[in-house]
């Protein structure tokens, strides 16, 4: 096919809906049009875009993957009747094979053919990576009835290359390629997929091969691999594709196109925002881009999905490294970038980047945004004690959905100090918020009436008081109980079950104690370089931590200093530190002692703590899964 002078391909950063198919539909259609309107001729979309990103177990259900289906083929349909059939929509969904059909690897390659349509030819079955066994790729046009395109192309163990296994970049742990992937109840076998629509049907399909299966990940149990890499020529223009995770593995399809001759790389993602990935993710496609002498194109997800936040950021980069591309975070947004002839290229848009608190604080925003939207909330509700952890709550709750919105609830005690509770009411005034105040001293004293109780379990009930008018709020006015505990609470078991922990969801769960100052700073001094108050009241900032669940009581008389507290934590929980090697990092051996016996012991709690945003490495819950009851000790 003669080269055009130009190919100008557009990103469109949606935010997806897991299982909400119409609505996630209609978001393409937009972006189809707003790519046609401004002469794109191929428009990219993020990860799983039919169906919303992570599905889990979704994809086991039959009912679900005919669901995506016939949204696919009715999207075909109607892009074409639309008037945007000659666009290439390059889309993410669910798809299935039978085991039956799994044989043979193959490259879809289009370049050779005079009219751009896939050239047909038998399956030819090659060398395939070791532990792995083949996979036909489902037909391109299954109502059409067409042959199935191949090529022959060297996988992953390729001769030329010598490798033999999935090499480990670094970066992410190896990915598997299931020799017996988990089937549906249908005998079926779900694919994570990329098609490209084209003229009003399926044109091209390629399935993900690389399946991760760490971290938050666990899609080796739900997909089975692809094992087939393709490539198509859009007005001359050689492209490959890839999804997410196979660009994290060496030997990938970006090592197996590095002699396709590409004049670009796309990849589609679903890749969850970690404090500092975004630089992970650039130099693993200058590396990338390097191996197929191409730029890189990486559009990712944008949004919230229970306790994972999609950062958005999409990027095209190229092999010298320069950014040539890069969307907003934490929004959608849409551009479209231009490939010419003689290699050169550009974009009409060009994010500035945000520093790291911006970024983690945004990131809490939009994952409890989302999460409202996404369940049905309208409004939440909080219990506000005057200090740091439920003052940062509030005020993101304010940014997520509005003060007007945010219901915070004041329940002093016999110990609760006027000074937190006028910092409590100030920063209600501050973001707008409804201020109520339930005094807890008459429930109190009517359950000591009764039970007379004293010490640990006298302080406990003051708690567990407050988390029933909370509840109780969030029944009667439909709002949703938001928990304030931090990551450094959480960790030891510095909450009371059933007390401060109810709730629906937990914002700064992954927010270590130190963080939650420095983010409430931050969001202090944005709102002094943007003309508004300052939400949070100083007083909150700059006292030292308190329950107030006793007289003069102080955070540190059960827990070393933040400060300390959260370098160990850091040490033992992100990086895996055992005893000995805390003791090596330079921590002090009762220290050392107390925070270990705290967190293993703490983890029954944890397992009962409401969902929260993923914003460091390691977070508790899919992340990090210890048993309960285990008598290991270091």
């Amino acid at each position: 096919m003669t080269q055009t002078v130009q190919l100008p391909i557009a990103m469109a950063q949606i935010n997806t809906s897991v299982g909400d198919i119409q609505s996630n539909c209609e978001k393409i259609m937009h972006g189809a049009q707003r790519a046609y309107e401004r002469g794109s001729r191929v428009v990219v979309f993020p990860e799983m875009t039919i169906t919303g990103y992570p599905i889990e177990d979704l994809a086991l259900r039959a009912t679900f993957r005919r669901a995506s289906d016939n949204a696919v083929n009715a999207l075909a349909k109607r892009l074409e009747e639309s008037g945007y059939g000659d666009l290439y929509v390059v889309i993410g969904t669910v798809g299935s094979v039978h085991k039956g059909e799994r044989g043979a690897y193959k490259l879809v390659d289009t370049s050779a053919s005079p009219t751009g349509e896939p050239r047909t030819s038998e399956p030819t079955t090659i060398a395939r990576p070791t532990g792995t066994s083949p996979t036909n790729v489902r037909p391109t046009n299954a109502q059409s009835g067409a042959s199935q395109p191949t090529e022959p192309s060297e996988p992953a163990t390729n001769a030329q290359s010598g490798a033999t296994e999935t090499a480990d970049t670094g970066k992410h742990p190896t990915s598997t390629s299931p020799t017996e992937p988990g089937a549906s109840p249908t005998g079926e076998h779900p694919t994570n997929s990329l098609l490209v629509l084209h003229k009003g049907r399926i044109a091209y399909s390629y399935d993900k091969q690389f399946l991760p299966n760490y971290g938050v990940f666990d899609e080796f149990r739900i997909f089975t691999p692809g094992h087939n890499n393709l490539v198509i020529d859009i007005d001359g223009y050689r492209a490959g594709f890839a999804i997410c995770e196979d660009i994290w593995q060496d030997n990938g399809p970006a090592s197996q196109l590095k002699d396709a001759r590409l004049d670009v790389l796309i990849t589609i993602n679903g890749s969850p925002f970690e404090e500092n990935k975004d630089h992970t993710r650039y130099d693993l496609c200058v590396q990338r881009a390097r191996e197929v002498h191409a730029p890189v194109m990486y559009v990712n997800q944008v949004g919230g999905q229970d306790d994972l936040v999609f950062d958005g950021g999409s990027f095209v980069v190229n092999e010298s490294g320069e950014v040539l591309a890069r969307l907003q975070q934490f929004d959608e947004d849409f551009a479209v970038w231009t490939l010419r002839a003689d290699g050169s290229s550009s974009c009409d848009s060009m994010a500035e980047q945000m520093d790291s608190d911006e970024k983690m604080y945004r990131a809490c925003v939009l994952g409890l945004r989302d999460y409202m939207r996404k369940t049905g909330f309208s409004g939440v509700v909080l219990g506000l004690s005057g200090g740091i952890d439920s003052a940062l709550v509030a005020a993101m709750a304010a940014d997520a959905c509005g003060g007007e919105n945010v219901w915070g609830i004041s329940m002093p005690s016999m110990y609760s100090s006027d000074g937190s509770k006028d910092d409590a009411a100030v920063l209600a005034e501050n973001i707008g918020a409804h201020y109520e105040t339930q005094p807890i001293e008459p429930l109190f004293d009517a359950y000591q009436q009764q039970l007379h109780l004293d010490g640990v379990a006298q302080e406990n009930l003051q708690a567990r008081l407050r988390g029933v008018i909370v509840m109780a709020y969030s029944n009667a006015h439909r709002l949703l109980a938001l928990a304030t505990g931090n990551k450094s609470e959480c960790a030891c078991g510095y909450s009371t079950i059933y007390g401060d922990a109810v709730g629906g969801y937990a914002p700064i769960k992954d927010v270590l104690k130190t963080r939650v100052w420095q983010l409430s700073r931050w969001r202090n001094a944005w709102a002094l370089q943007h003309g508004e108050v300052p939400p949070i009241p100083e007083n909150s900032i700059i006292k030292p931590p308190s329950a107030e669940l006793r007289p003069g009581q102080k955070d540190s008389d059960s827990l070393p200093e933040y400060e300390l507290l959260d370098a160990v934590l850091e040490a033992y929980i992100e990086k895996a530190h055992g005893r000995a090697d805390l003791l090596a990092d330079g921590f002090d051996e009762k220290t050392v002692d107390t925070v270990m016996r705290l967190v293993d012991r703490a983890e029954w709690k944890r397992r009962q703590y409401p969902l929260g945003p993923k914003v460091t490495a390691l977070a508790f819950g899919r992340d990090r899964r210890l048993p309960v009851t285990s008598a290991f000790r270091e």
